[in-house]
């Protein structure tokens, strides 16, 4: 009998099983609802331990954080683990739910010395909606804020990995329905995401809601550079037409879209249908999730201390003013613009000087020149025009490092043209044959930054030829291309 009971026993851990583990700290909260509360299980090391935090199912409408059962497995490999609740959108809709979660990962990053935790290797494991959330969070730009009176929300949001378990990539009733058809639009998750109403008052009002749709839709998000994703669906869903709405609402095709866009840009992204399709490289999320919390070189995640104060030198196409705002609107930046109509590089250096003497505590500097140097106009030749740049610029970039280190200052290689729709006044001045000296000048640029120390980029394809307004000027499209470039050069150099 004696032996039959300890059988019995083994058996029973055998599947169910080790014994619970209870958490280090238990039902800590993060935010001001009674459900924005988490439980943390601290790893044994020395060094600050990886994080990997579990964000639960329940279409955001249901569901709790004791379905995160990961404790075991993360303890026994240094790996400490946390698990959350959230608000349901039924109590707040979205944002509410995604950016609660958002805050849980911030709220960690406080406890980074008290919970030893490593604030640079935190990733997310999620099911249904909580991989929703969890890819959203993968994809989406930093919410840390460095202004904030709030000490949690000037931490980093950005996570370093994640693997999910059949997550919608897409919440958006006119690009789901597509996917998958009729029934995933009967779901609860869907309408209460964004309202308290019927599926077809929120489709005949849906220019009110589809903001949030889109918004919350990860696969929007989604580019090349964020961190990778391992992704597992299973083959009872693969069939069409879904079954039923639970069928419908974690169908593989969520994961199929994903996946082909995540090749077609050349994002990290895996994709299982469990004991169907096996990536080679990871044969399941554990492993995956192990290599990129432990064996990997993870790529170092920051929230910003503090606001940066930009000086961006140019001419006309920064004295527009659009791309240096789109800059500025970041959370990490303030840009001040330094554009001139006409601007000459021999103009650069006495225009630092002056601009130095009117703004105090300038943290970096961007130097946008160059095009107006180039024109026919100019009698003399290409080879000249050419050389007169690269001294007057190198002559710049000389006064400005007294001011400033060599890695705060970003020399930027100016944007082409399009010959094609060069307006008649571009013409004659001779801007329409400009493009080969433009070409020339990126690789002089190059050149000069690297000699210096200075950071260095190009815009020379970046500006579509549709979105020049006369051939010269990038037009509003145009300039939020510019934009972005110049914004991510910039927190990349934040990262590294």
């Amino acid at each position: 009998m004696k032996a039959l009971f300890l059988l019995t026993i083994s058996f029973t851990i055998a599947l169910y099983g080790a014994a619970k583990i209870e958490p280090s700290y238990k039902n800590i909260s993060y935010g001001q609802h009674e459900r924005n509360v988490l439980d943390f299980w601290k790893a044994e090391g020395n060094s600050p331990r990886p994080l990997l935090v579990y964000i639960h199912s329940g279409g955001w409408t249901s569901g709790d954080k004791k379905k995160g059962s990961h404790a075991s497995f993360c303890l026994k490999n240094g790996i400490s683990f946390a698990r959350i609740n959230y608000r349901y959108s039924t109590i707040a809709p979205l944002p509410a739910p995604v950016h609660d979660a958002a805050r849980a990962i911030q709220f960690l990053r406080t406890k980074a010395d008290e919970w030893n935790i490593n604030k640079n290797k935190i990733a997310l494991i999620g099911t249904s909606a909580g991989a929703c959330t969890s890819m959203w969070l993968l994809f989406h730009d930093d919410l840390a804020n460095p202004k904030s009176q709030d000490p949690v929300l000037r931490e980093s949001s950005r996570v370093i990995a994640a693997a999910i378990d059949k997550g919608q990539t897409s919440i958006d009733p006119k690009v789901i329905e597509g996917w998958i058809g009729k029934k995933v639009l009967s779901h609860r998750m869907i309408r209460l995401a964004v309202a308290n109403k019927t599926m077809i008052d929120i489709l005949s009002d849906y220019d009110k809601y589809s903001g949030l749709y889109q918004e919350f839709s990860p696969i929007n998000h989604l580019d090349k550079n964020d961190p990778p994703l391992f992704m597992t669906y299973y083959d009872m869903y693969n069939t069409v037409p879904p079954k039923d709405t639970d069928h419908a609402i974690h169908h593989p095709i969520f994961g199929e879209k994903l996946k082909e866009k995540a090749d077609e840009i050349g994002h990290e992204t895996y994709f299982a249908i469990k004991e169907r399709i096996v990536p080679k490289k990871y044969p399941d999320y554990k492993n995956f999730l192990l290599a990129k919390l432990i064996e990997e070189k993870i790529v170092k995640v920051e929230s910003v201390e503090s606001v940066q104060k930009i000086l961006c030198l140019g001419d006309s196409i920064t004295r527009a003013d659009i791309w240096v705002k789109m800059v500025g609107e970041h959370k990490a930046f303030e840009t001040i613009n330094g554009g001139s109509g006409g601007r000459r590089t021999k103009e650069g250096k006495k225009s630092l000087i002056k601009y130095l003497a009117e703004y105090q505590n300038l943290d970096k500097l961007i130097i946008f020149l160059g095009v107006n140097d180039l024109p026919a106009r100019i009698k003399t030749s290409n080879e000249l025009k050419i050389a007169g740049c690269v001294k007057n610029i190198s002559e710049l970039i000389d006064y400005a490092l007294t001011k400033f280190d060599k890695k705060d200052i970003l020399l930027i290689a100016p944007s082409g043209i399009n010959a094609d729709i060069m307006s008649e006044k571009n013409k004659e001045k001779g801007y329409h044959i400009a493009q080969p000296m433009l070409e020339k000048l990126e690789g002089e640029y190059k050149s000069i930054a690297k000699e210096k120390g200075v950071l260095f980029m190009t815009l020379l394809n970046i500006v579509g030829k549709e979105n020049y307004r006369d051939g010269l000027h990038p037009n509003k499209a145009g300039q939020i291309e510019i934009g972005k470039a110049v914004l991510e050069k910039l927190l990349k150099h934040i990262i590294e």
